[in-house]
């Protein structure tokens, strides 16, 4: 069991860099936010787009410090002006665990110079404007958190035996001997001392979870404060007047207790620092560098914390291209995507896949047969618009092949699978220039078994060497749908329904959109058949299912584009209600990905891919259940959802590949990079070399992810 809590917490402390580079290749916009205790109003002082972590008070409350990318700037407390530069120097990879003095003069770091390897961190002072740093602890890694408010002593978590795992220790501010305070298993983090210098709170795993503890600032009485069976607790700050404590918490089950990864839905708590019921102050997407160190204002009511949010809003990603509303239906985007070069050394030779089938007709016949019935029946009664009699003519001329073609793979279908194939050979040469042996699995369905051929034809193309066994059968559905009602292999896992449900009454939806598609289509009603909603739900998914059987157009004016993107929000959180209570039905597949993995990194596979054509009911519930992106969030709050999953990822021809790369090194880890769509995504793994994850890190993590929910039936 140590070893296993030294391995977690080895890779928490390791999460600082991982994510920064993993943020920073999203494209992170970090807000600068300060918080009214009193109000719980927030205001944002300034937004980055870049990663910026841990913000720190000035005692005067004219300046806020923060990090990113190794070094220290300020800004002033209402956000006016030039973000200034604070000299660190030679001291240039400074994390978030940097701490002013009590009295303003001083500023102390955790980091390193660029002599230190590994992730090697010691404890700097310098004068808080800036100037050469003097080293104070002789050892690493040392992660300070607190400074006494005599000046006299430093307090900060260091690892010194890294099998038990990290613990508190405190050290003259001038150098010298340190004195360990703690010895409980696991992590022993954040120490900061109260403002009169009786305490040291800080935060330990000791009883299960992260909770918020506290003792006398010679270690003595160590009492826990926070007992949350729900949540892990981090990082309590005490405020300047000593009363409150403000924390930071992550759901159980997002993360390891041990861990406090960055892009995750995360809250702040505060609580009387005597002891007592904790308040939840703000919900925000963030974690990592949100509020690392004590970020109080002088005046004991404001706060300082750090929200992210990565790439661009769905709301901006919308308006450059309101089509990716169709969510599920929308056809297949080729963007050309400039991937990461892999580390020095390394080359590609094995992909890992799973595709969803390509565009397709409508899937549900009933569709194209209630519609025919409506639409005659209204034309007949002249209860049609003269753009909804000019929509009835377009869809008699094609209701022949639509209804032949009901949920059959188009030739868009087809072509977009074969250059998706041809795409992965010339991204991937080193896997594919000789040849080999490739396994392909499909479901029985005609439409995905079409997207293989179609794909796999494309590879042999590109070079006939490749030799491909197809194959859609009942002995390979469990791992490519293993819902299949023909799977000889019968799961029983759970079916979690997501948290947002709950809190369902605070989204407001005004959508409107099916009664305004039936007043543009019929001048009446009266009579027709069916009922009003369904009728309205059955215009708009043709709509958006044109694109994908040459029809665009035939609905002329009666929707658009901009009013499907108006309505995305809602259709989203439906398609996270449906697919997310899925995502552990989906875990004979990614068992299926780790043990072909492993039969290839052992010599008992020669392929050089693994394939596999299914459908959107399995790619979206197996994104959810690998967290790529965070997916797996979980959010509490509906508004949420939708930074965290956006339904136009498991759009036609969807897919998620597993690059795989080796050393030229024997003795070195294999690495794996994530593609979602041909675009590099990112894991909940921690990981030095982000988009590259250790197979190592990757098959443990999701083993016990497998193996967890394996026991919880």
């Amino acid at each position: 069991m140590a070893t296993r809590t030294a391995y977690w917490v080895a890779l928490c402390m390791l999460c600082m860099a991982t994510n920064m580079q993993a943020q920073q290749q999203n494209s992170v916009t970090s807000g600068l936010e300060v918080l009214d205790t009193r109000t719980g109003e927030r205001r944002i002082v300034r937004e980055f787009d870049h990663l910026i972590e841990a913000p720190n008070w000035t005692r005067d409350g004219r300046w806020i410090y923060f990090n990113s990318g190794g070094l220290i700037y300020k800004i002033n407390a209402k956000g006016k002006g030039e973000v200034r530069l604070v000299d660190t120097q030679p001291v240039n990879k400074c994390n978030n665990d940097h701490v002013l003095s009590f009295d303003g003069k001083w500023l102390a770091v955790s980091g390193a110079d660029d002599s230190t390897s590994g992730w090697g961190s010691y404890v700097y002072v310098l004068p808080v404007d800036g100037g050469t740093p003097r080293q104070v602890t002789p050892k690493s890694p040392s992660y300070l958190h607190g400074w006494s408010p005599d000046g006299k002593t430093l307090a900060y978590c260091a690892f010194r035996d890294n099998e038990k795992g990290a613990d508190i220790y405190t050290i003259p501010a001038t150098g010298g001997e340190e004195t360990q305070l703690t010895d409980a298993p696991g992590l022993d983090d954040g120490p900061e001392y109260s403002p009169d210098g009786r305490h040291i709170w800080f935060n330990s795993v000791r009883t299960g979870l992260m909770q918020v503890w506290r003792m006398k600032a010679d270690g003595s009485e160590q009492t826990q404060m926070t007992f949350d069976t729900t949540r892990n607790a981090w990082f309590p700050h005490v405020s300047p007047d000593g009363k409150q404590v403000i924390y930071i918490t992550y759901h159980v089950g997002d993360l390891e207790p041990g861990e406090h990864l960055a892009g995750k839905n995360v809250e702040l708590w505060m609580m009387p620092s005597e002891g007592g019921t904790p308040r939840l102050m703000v919900q925000l997407f963030g974690g990592q560098g949100t509020i690392n160190t004590n970020s109080w204002a002088p005046d004991s009511r404001h706060v300082a914390f750090v929200s992210y949010r990565l790439g661009s809003s769905p709301a901006d990603i919308l308006k450059t291209n309101p089509r990716k509303a169709y969510g599920t239906d929308y056809p297949y985007e080729f963007t050309t995507e400039k991937l990461t070069k892999a580390p020095k050394g390394y080359k590609p030779f094995y992909i890992s896949h799973y595709g969803r089938h390509g565009s397709r007709y409508y899937w549900n016949a009933l569709l194209y047969r209630d519609l025919d019935s409506l639409l005659t029946t209204a034309h007949s009664r002249k209860q049609l618009t003269a753009e909804g009699e000019a929509f009835y003519k377009r869809f008699e001329a094609a209701k022949d092949e639509l209804s032949t073609g009901v949920s059959e793979l188009t030739d868009l279908g087809w072509e977009q699978h074969q250059r998706i194939a041809r795409t992965m050979y010339n991204s991937f040469p080193e896997v594919f220039k000789k040849g080999g042996n490739v396994l392909a699995i499909s479901s029985l369905t005609g439409r995905c078994v079409l997207s293989m051929s179609g794909f796999c034809q494309e590879l042999v193309q590109c070079n006939p060497k490749i030799e491909i066994r197809e194959q859609s059968s009942r002995f390979t559905l469990d791992g490519v749908v293993p819902v299949d009602r023909l799977n000889p292999v019968k799961h029983d896992f759970p079916k979690p329904r997501p948290r947002f449900e709950k809190n369902i009454s605070q989204f407001k939806d005004n959508d409107n959109l099916r009664e305004k598609v039936i007043s543009r289509t019929f001048s009446s009603t009266e009579g027709l058949p069916g009922d009003m909603k369904e009728i309205g739900d059955n215009l708009i998914n043709l709509y958006t299912s044109l694109p994908n059987i040459g029809h665009e157009g035939m609905m002329g004016n009666l929707v658009s584009d901009a009013e499907i993107a108006a309505r995305w929000e809602s259709a989203n959180l439906g398609a996270y209600s449906w697919l997310f209570p899925e995502q552990y039905t989906m875990i004979p597949i990614l068992q299926d990905i780790i043990r072909k993995a492993d039969a290839v990194l052992d010599g008992s596979s020669d392929h050089i891919a693994d394939l596999r054509f299914g459908h959107d009911n399995c790619l979206g519930p197996l994104h959810i259940l690998m967290g790529i992106n965070d997916a797996d969030k979980d959010p509490e709050n509906p508004y949420e959802v939708k930074n965290c999953y956006q339904n136009w990822e498991t759009c036609k021809a969807s897919n998620l590949q597993l690059i795989f790369y080796r050393s030229k090194k024997n003795d070195d880890d294999v690495l794996v990079k994530c593609l979602l769509n041909g675009k590099e995504a990112t894991l909940p793994i921690p990981t030095d070399s982000y988009p590259y994850y250790k197979w190592s890190d990757f098959r443990q993590f999701y083993t016990a992810r497998c193996s967890g929910i394996d026991r919880a039936q």
